[in-house]
């Protein structure tokens, strides 16, 4: 369940709670965004071009002691590649050459995140792609590495486990 929110009623101006909503599990039955309809170069910054974030995902399957996202989203869902790769081509469509992933762990499914990158390469679509929240290193091997820089990643962040045996148990 989406865990209640306390809102503010303009008209109000007090606060109330709203009811406990189930969460969407299949996010492939959310409809792409619109974003032919923004004036999106509006919003792109001159140092750093035509840009988005993007997420192809709510939650992570892991429940670290130091992150909280396994308390704010209780399930791990993903955007099928399919999905989440029309959305970036759509966005190629219209001008967008950097996208940032902004999922917790994009490539936590390195079947999804090879199959990404191997469309974005079929289909020519000359973008680059950063990965600022991170990407699980030991999901990681020279293939897929490999893959991911020809399909046009350029940034990342990498998440690694601690080495200690000791806190790995932990």
């Amino acid at each position: 369940f989406i865990p209640a929110k306390i809102c503010i009623d303009n008209n109000l101006q007090e606060p109330f709670q709203t009811e406990k909503r189930e969460f969407i599990k299949n996010l492939d039955d959310l409809p792409l965004p619109r974003h032919d309809l923004l004036p999106l170069d509006k919003y792109w910054a001159p140092i750093l071009g035509n840009y988005t974030f993007i997420e192809t995902s709510r939650g992570c399957p892991y429940k670290c002691f130091y992150c909280d996202i396994y308390k704010t989203s209780e399930n791990h869902n993903r955007r099928s590649t399919k999905h989440f790769f029309n959305e970036v081509r759509r966005l190629a469509d219209i001008g967008v050459k950097r996208f940032e992933f902004i999922d917790d762990i994009f490539n936590v499914n390195r079947k999804s995140c090879k199959e990404f990158f191997e469309l974005v390469i079929k289909h020519n679509l000359n973008v680059k792609f950063f990965f600022p929240t991170g990407l699980k290193g030991d999901l990681l091997d020279q293939e897929l590495i490999d893959l991911m820089v020809e399909g046009g990643s350029i940034g990342l962040n990498l998440s690694l486990e601690h080495a200690s045996p000791r806190m790995q148990k932990i």
